[in-house]
C-alpha cells in the first residue's frame, strides 16, 4: 500500500533524518539520483534517430534543486540534449546550479523569455520534461509569475498531444495546507511520478519517433 504524508509529516520525516547524519543536501542528491535513473530508463527505450530532448523545469526551492542534480546527471551519463528552464535566477555558486553552469548546459531563464517563447519550444519539442517547480514549500496563491509559466506550458502540451491527456504531473502542485493531493486548475496529468523518501515530482513524457513526422506520445 502507497503510503501518502502530509505536508507537516514530510517536514518531520526530513528534519529528522537530517538529525540523525542524512543531510538535506545528500537527500537531495538521491532524489535527483532517483529521477535520474528513471528517465535514462526511458531514453534507452526510445528510437535512436537522434539524441533525446530532456526539458527540466526548475523551481526557485529543494524541489529545483533536485531537478538540476536530475538534468545533469542525465547529460553526463547520455548523449541526451538537457535544457534547463529556471523560473528565478540561482547565485552561480549554488552547489547544485554550478555544474550545470560549469558544463555550459543549455540554461534559460524565465525572466528573459519574452512571451515566453522559449518554455513553450522547449516543452513542445521535449521528449521528457522533468517537472521540478514546486515542492512541500509551496503557497498558495501562486505568484503571476509561477501561474502564467504554467498556463504556457499547458498550452504546449496541448498542441502537440493527441489523446491520451498530456503527460504533465497533477500532483506537483497541492494545497499546501491540505493532506491530499488536490490539484489546480492550470496543472495536467503525469505520465509518471517518482517519490523518493524526498517528496519530489517528475513528470516524464515518453514518446516514439518517426523519421517524417513530429513524435508521438505512447503514455
Amino acid at each position: 500500500m502507497i503510503k501518502i504524508a502530509t505536508v507537516q509529516q514530510m517536514r518531520a520525516i526530513e528534519a529528522e533524518a537530517d538529525a540523525r547524519g542524512l543531510s538535506y543536501a545528500e537527500m537531495m542528491s538521491r532524489a535527483g539520483d532517483a529521477v535520474a535513473q528513471r528517465a535514462l530508463s526511458f531514453i534507452a527505450s526510445l528510437p535512436a534517430l537522434t539524441p533525446a530532448q530532456v526539458t527540466v523545469l526548475v523551481g526557485p526551492g529543494n524541489n529545483g534543486g533536485d531537478g538540476l542534480v536530475a538534468g545533469y546527471r542525465i547529460a553526463t551519463q547520455s548523449n541526451a540534449v538537457v535544457r534547463f528552464y529556471l523560473l528565478r535566477r540561482r547565485a552561480d555558486d549554488d552547489p547544485v546550479y554550478a555544474p550545470v553552469k560549469d558544463a555550459g548546459l543549455f540554461v534559460a531563464h524565465a525572466e528573459e523569455d519574452q512571451r515566453f517563447r522559449v518554455l513553450t519550444h522547449a516543452v513542445a519539442s521535449a521528449d521528457i520534461i522533468i517537472d521540478a517547480l514546486f515542492g512541500i514549500g509551496i503557497q498558495l496563491p501562486l505568484r503571476e509569475e509561477s501561474a502564467r509559466l504554467l498556463t504556457v506550458v499547458q498550452q504546449a502540451l496541448r498542441e502537440v498531444e493527441v489523446p491520451p491527456p498530456p503527460a504533465f504531473s497533477r500532483t506537483s502542485l497541492t494545497r499546501s495546507r491540505s493532506s491530499t493531493a488536490e490539484s489546480l486548475p492550470s496543472t495536467a496529468r503525469a505520465g509518471l511520478t517518482v517519490t523518493p523518501a524526498k517528496s519530489i515530482r517528475m513528470l516524464c513524457r515518453r514518446m516514439r519517433r518517426s523519421p517524417s513526422s513530429r513524435p508521438s506520445p505512447v503514455c
